[in-house]
């Protein structure tokens, strides 16, 4: 469960532990979080503070909850399972800050697959000429010259990936065009797409619901193109995942991790 108190993004176990009700149809009140169950009324530590039904009672520490790192980037929460993650492992979005591109968000995308999944396609450009033929491929251009692969400390980086599209970012101008990926964690990656001194990029970050069921949210980010509408440019891309979607799902082994 994820809540705001004050500046501060607070993450908890969805569940009191007094009786185990959700905490999700919670009331807030004066930077505290009531239990719709009993009342109870717990601070911003996670720290029960008030039993209703016994007035001035102070209750147990072990009457608190489970929390998890959180922290509000790019415009979305970022959260850790481990408590002890450091918030320096968000992984870097070098455009954010530049004032050379626009911006928009797109998603939330839901996939029944695995996240790896999900993940081994958006790094995957082979499938542009047969998945998005027209858009982002060619049936006629499908060849894929060699590219860099490197790991190190920082992730998985994939340079100079080549290949010819008849309409890279929605201007319908055809152009070989040279990805640059970079992959810091598993289950978030960006890449920026070159084109001439165009440059697009996609910042992604997935968010595992079930073993296959994930959630995705992605950055866009252009150096051009101001003149074009964002719904417009906002369309190519629910367009382009629209096509991603079914593909994905009908791997018949969507678990990677297995």
């Amino acid at each position: 469960m994820i809540w705001r108190c004050g500046d501060r993004i607070l993450a908890w176990d969805d569940r009191c532990p007094h009786r185990g009700a959700r905490l999700s149809g919670e009331t807030i009140e004066d930077g505290g979080l009531r239990c719709p169950y009993h009342g109870l009324v717990f601070n911003s530590q996670g720290t029960c503070v008030e039993v209703p039904a016994v007035p001035g009672w102070t209750p147990s520490p072990q009457l608190s909850l489970g929390a998890y790192p959180a922290e509000l980037r790019y415009g979305l929460v970022w959260l850790s399972l481990n408590p002890e993650a450091d918030p320096r492992h968000i992984p870097v979005f070098p455009q954010w800050s530049d004032l050379n591109y626009r911006k928009f968000l797109c998603g939330a995308y839901r996939v029944r697959s695995s996240p790896l999944r999900v993940m081994e396609n958006f790094l995957d450009v082979s499938h542009f000429p047969f998945v998005h033929n027209g858009l982002l491929g060619d049936r006629s251009h499908t060849d894929v010259p060699e590219y860099q692969v490197h790991w190190d400390d920082q992730g998985l980086s994939i340079k100079d990936v080549q290949i010819w599209q008849p309409n890279p970012d929605g201007t319908a101008e055809g152009a070989m065009v040279t990805y640059n990926y970079h992959a810091p964690t598993p289950l978030s990656a960006w890449f920026e797409k070159l084109s001439g001194d165009r440059r697009l990029t996609i910042f992604f970050a997935i968010c595992p619901l079930e073993p296959e069921l994930a959630m995705g949210w992605m950055w866009i980010t252009m150096n051009y193109g101001s003149e074009i509408p964002q719904a417009e440019l906002h369309g190519f891309q629910d367009r382009v995942v629209r096509q991603d979607i079914p593909i994905v799902e009908s791997h018949l082994g969507r678990d990677l991790s297995r």
